[in-house]
């Protein structure tokens, strides 16, 4: 399979591509584009965070940690004092990256439920509700959604790419367990996968992509 290198470069290319482009034709400013430049490239990381103390792991949770913080600060700060936001961000930086980070260590298994389309679907529609929750247009809520989500689509077409031995003219046994709709061998999980996207596709924002301009 690819190495974190190879996902981490290719993943920024293809979203610095994308992202770019939508700032050519004007439909998006500079810092929508670095906003989803950065997530195409963390979502080429994220099918990895099953993989437990890898790199990918560690800077996929590292970058959740923070993001949460920031949400749970931004959501108090209309109503809290400066000190109870502090305090929050912090507990909720700490929990993320210490508490809820080890036990998905312990109970993940690598190209499980992470190395999936629905999995890819499921943080996609996620950065959506989320980003819609921090008070952005629901436009760039979706366009947050997709780029997360096309990142992680890159990591599995690549893992499977390097399946193919064309040297050797033959596939590995890793062929076919990078890339697949969901994981058959964890029914239980996968089933939950699919509730939660279902839900959280309920609760979404509406997607109303114009051709106006998309800013922050």
């Amino acid at each position: 399979m690819a190495n974190f290198k190879v996902h981490l470069n290719v993943a920024a290319v293809a979203s610095v591509a994308g992202a770019t482009g939508l700032f050519v034709v004007g439909n998006i400013d500079i810092r929508t584009t670095v906003w989803l430049a950065f997530l195409g490239t963390i979502g080429g990381l994220a099918p990895d965070i099953d993989s437990g103390h890898s790199t990918s792991s560690k800077v996929v949770f590292l970058v959740l940690a923070f993001f949460c913080a920031a949400t749970c600060g931004y959501l108090l700060s209309k109503s809290s004092l400066p000190i109870m936001v502090i305090v929050n961000m912090l507990a909720m930086f700490l929990v993320v990256q210490f508490v809820i980070k080890n036990i998905f260590d312990k109970f993940s298994v690598h190209r499980g439920c992470c190395h999936s389309i629905a999995f890819a679907v499921l943080i996609g529609i996620a950065m959506a509700n989320a980003v819609s929750l921090l008070g952005l247009s629901d436009d760039i809520a979706w366009l947050s959604g997709l780029f997360l989500f096309g990142g992680c689509i890159v990591h599995l077409v690549l893992d499977e790419m390097y399946s193919i031995d064309v040297k050797g003219k033959r596939f590995k046994s890793s062929l076919g367990t990078a890339m697949k709709l969901i994981s058959f061998r964890n029914p239980v999980i996968s089933t939950a996968q699919i509730a939660i996207i279902i839900a959280l596709f309920y609760i979404a924002p509406h997607f109303t992509l114009t051709h106006h301009h998309l800013f922050f």
